[in-house]
């Protein structure tokens, strides 16, 4: 019973991930503090079943980067923040 709730929730997840994936995650940067609680979940989930979730945590990452990329402050911006030098 609870791995055929585990597999439906992973799949679930893995289902809002991989439309989030598609949908620009960089316009998305609120999500991040929730990205990184599922993935600790996942993480969790892992050690406790000793159940397979990479895909899931792939997901989540694949993710976040796209979103961190989206918060990078452009060089110009950079510049105009007292003290920094470009090398």
């Amino acid at each position: 019973m609870f791995s055929e709730e585990l597999s439906l929730s992973s799949r679930r997840l893995t289902l809002v991930l991989e439309v989030l994936d598609r949908q620009y995650p960089e316009q998305h940067t609120d999500l991040i503090p929730s990205l990184f609680t599922i993935l600790d979940s996942l993480i969790a989930v892992e050690t406790d079943t000793r159940t397979s979730l990479t895909y899931a945590k792939q997901m989540v990452l694949s993710c976040l980067i796209s979103m961190v990329k989206g918060l990078k402050v452009p060089i110009d911006r950079w510049r105009l923040i007292p003290g920094n030098r470009l090398s």
